[in-house]
């Protein structure tokens, strides 16, 4: 079954950002943090696609976790060098 697409008006994107004001999103898109809007019912009103959002969210979230170290980052530089 499909499901419909999930749009979002710069309200309910400030809202899921922390209850942040319009202009605050509007300077997000201009710098690439959050998605560009798009025009899908006319051109006058921007929506955000919340399958875009989701896939946005989800980078950030890949790009904040900790990367793990190697096994050899810990040990002296003779022993990894022996490894």
């Amino acid at each position: 079954m499909d499901q419909q697409k999930r749009w979002y008006r710069k309200r309910h994107v400030g809202a899921r950002y922390g209850g942040v004001c319009g202009r605050t999103i509007d300077r997000a898109v201009e710098d690439g943090r959050l998605p560009a809007p798009k025009y899908p019912f006319g051109n006058k009103i921007p929506y955000w696609d919340g399958d875009e959002l989701d896939a946005h969210d989800r980078s950030l979230a890949l790009a904040d976790r900790p990367r793990r170290k190697s096994a050899a980052a810990g040990l002296s530089t003779e022993t990894a060098a022996a490894i």
